[in-house]
């Protein structure tokens, strides 16, 4: 196809024009960002004081079992999802022991009395049952490996708080920019610009906070022939508390005297510490089995620590720990 007459001439006229007019561009951009906003916090307190006693048996028998029973439930339909929503129950406390025992009066069916007792490790491993890590902790606050007899007590308090915080902010945001990229000729008559709206629209934020906090107040006592070695664990499953009664050894693992009556004495072989209580001649022995051999730090009361050193053989009569 022949061009007309000029067009070559003309067609360099426009495009220096053009070079002298500059060009326009324009963008528009939609989304989605999270971020920080408006909060609304909402904050339930409960508080709910469950215990047991030497007089429910022990681990495993006076454990006390908390349960719901004859749940009403109904169909709601919410969000698009059919769920079961409880608006009546029986609230249920027991032990372990009446619930062996005294099921009719308890008033539920024998494969629902099997699968609550399951699910306390002691009913079937007795005080010293094994118990799973994924499932039982450590507490922290107070001392956990315990030992006392002879008729003395140890008093001990821990608190385990959890917090849950969850926040969830959505926002919307409209950005149209219009950008001119000025020639020398508008520029010269100071004609044109740069151009960006944004419009931000926040919709909503919300805040969870979901605290829970577990208070155990252990007062262990024992007989004037007794000797316990105690283990104190929390359990993460159901918010509760687990007391464990380890083995004791023959022997002492370690003895000393010079303490004050019902002083605590702590016995720290490692990242482990365990604590026993003097007797009324300020006597102080460690029996517990799981007591590893080697170096250990020593404290009386409030005394500076010493070196010890904990015998390979404890279990033989008459082997003790040795002071450094």
């Amino acid at each position: 196809m022949n061009n007309p007459p000029g067009y070559e001439k003309y067609s360099k006229a426009l495009a220096v024009i053009t070079t002298n007019m500059g060009t326009v561009m324009q963008t528009e951009q939609k989304g989605t960002v999270e971020g920080d906003g408006n909060s609304l916090t909402v904050t339930v307190t409960r508080n709910q004081n469950i215990s047991t006693n030497t007089k429910g048996g022990g681990p495993g028998v006076g454990d006390v079992i908390v349960f719901y029973k004859n749940m009403r439930v109904a169909w709601t339909y919410q969000e698009g999802q059919l769920q079961l929503c409880p608006f009546g129950h029986e609230y249920v406390t027991v032990t372990a022991a009446a619930l062996q025992s005294n099921l009719v009066a308890v008033g539920i069916s024998s494969s629902d009395q099997q699968n609550l007792l399951s699910l306390d490790p002691f009913v079937a491993g007795g005080p010293g049952a094994s118990l799973s890590p994924d499932r039982f902790s450590v507490p922290d606050g107070g001392e956990v490996n315990l030992e006392y007899g002879g008729g003395l007590n140890i008093d001990q308090k821990y608190v385990v708080t959890t917090d849950t915080k969850t926040t969830t902010t959505h926002k919307t945001y409209t950005t149209d920019s219009s950008t001119w990229d000025l020639g020398p000729l508008l520029k010269l008559l100071g004609i044109g610009g740069n151009k960006t709206q944004v419009t931000t629209t926040e919709t909503n934020a919300t805040v969870g906070d979901v605290s829970s906090t577990v208070t155990l107040e252990a007062n262990l006592f024992s007989g004037p022939d007794d000797y316990f070695v105690v283990t104190i664990w929390y359990d993460r499953l159901f918010g509760t508390w687990a007391f464990q009664q380890g083995q004791t050894a023959a022997a002492a693992i370690l003895s000393g005297s010079g303490a004050q009556p019902g002083q605590m004495v702590r016995l720290t072989p490692g990242n482990r510490t365990y604590v026993t209580v003097a007797d009324s001649s300020g006597h102080y022995a460690f029996k517990a089995s799981d007591i590893p051999a080697g170096t250990a730090s020593l404290t009386v009361g409030n005394q500076q620590a010493t070196t010890v050193n904990i015998a390979a053989r404890p279990d033989i009569p008459g082997v003790h720990g040795v002071h450094q």
